[in-house]
C-alpha cells in the first residue's frame, strides 16, 4: 500500500492512497481534513496541529 504525500497550492498537504476502511476512518480523525474529488485526495492543514 503506498501513500503519496504533496505539498498543495496553500498551507495544506495532499494524501492520496488505495481506498481502505481502516485508512479513511483514520484520516478523518485529522481536524480539518476533507475529501477533494476533482484531485482524488485528501486535503489536511499543513499545521503543528493536523
Amino acid at each position: 500500500m503506498a501513500v503519496t504525500i504533496k505539498k498543495g497550492d496553500g498551507n495544506y498537504i495532499m494524501v492520496s492512497f488505495s481506498y481502505g476502511h481502516d485508512k479513511v476512518s483514520a484520516i478523518k480523525k485529522v481536524k480539518g481534513s476533507r475529501w477533494n474529488e476533482a484531485k482524488r485526495a485528501w486535503i489536511v492543514p499543513n499545521t503543528k496541529e493536523a
